[in-house]
């Protein structure tokens, strides 16, 4: 958690706090997520949804933060993360228990990234003077 907050401090003051918090609200009262997140995925396999919902809030800021790093643009890191959730609800049935799921979801979260970074560099050449 600490390597966590730690990256978070890097990331500029236009991402909210409490996208960055840890905890869940729940009738005004702060309280923490112990399951375990590979228990969270096999509820989700099993179509529970607001597991689903528990590890977006689980992940919220950890993927907002390293989206930011990488594309140094908050409405486009949103976007990316946004992506990353559906890229994950899609495949999450080829998840296996191999590694932590935060590793898995950051691969897609980066790869996410890099292919709008792409996108973008091959719209810039595109757009430039003298290049068709």
């Amino acid at each position: 958690m600490e390597k966590i907050m730690a990256a978070c401090a890097t990331v500029p003051q236009c991402i909210p706090q409490s996208s960055l918090n840890a905890t869940s609200e729940f009738e005004g009262e702060a309280w923490e997520d112990t399951t375990s997140d590979d228990a969270l995925v096999e509820s989700v396999k099993k179509g529970d949804t607001d597991a689903f919902a528990r590890l977006m809030d689980r992940y919220r800021g950890l993927c907002l933060s390293r989206a930011y790093l990488i594309l140094r643009d908050f409405g486009d890191a949103e976007d990316e993360v946004q992506n990353t959730w559906l890229q994950a609800w899609t495949h999450l049935g080829s998840y296996r228990v191999r590694g932590a799921f935060s590793a898995w979801l950051i691969r897609i979260l980066v790869n996410q990234c890099d292919a709008a970074s792409r996108e973008e560099a091959d719209a810039d050449d595109f757009n430039r003077p003298g290049i068709r």
